[in-house]
């Protein structure tokens, strides 16, 4: 079977608010099936990445209460020498 790359992308890009707990986070991760998420700003501007590894080395191995830590506090920032930018794939 061959796939294009517009079989593999979604059509819509899956976003969290900053404000929403890492626990959401991760609810709608497992729902969607997917391994990340673009964090947005309160005017819908992406401002980070939160992926399963920044669960895994910012909330698992420290014992953290999932309820109480927001996708802000954990996420990769520009900030962090990383720039969150949005690829727009057109297909034919």
């Amino acid at each position: 079977m061959t796939a294009t790359i517009s079989d593999l992308m979604r059509k819509k890009l899956i976003t969290i608010e900053e404000s929403a707990s890492v626990q959401e986070a991760a609810k709608k991760m497992v729902a969607r099936n997917i391994s990340s998420l673009v964090v947005v700003d309160e005017k819908s501007k992406p401002i980070g990445l939160i992926t399963e590894r920044d669960f895994v080395r910012k909330v698992c191995i420290q014992d953290s209460y999932t309820s109480n830590i927001t996708t802000k506090e954990i996420m990769t920032s520009s900030s962090n020498h990383y720039q969150v930018q949005v690829f727009t794939i057109r297909s034919n």
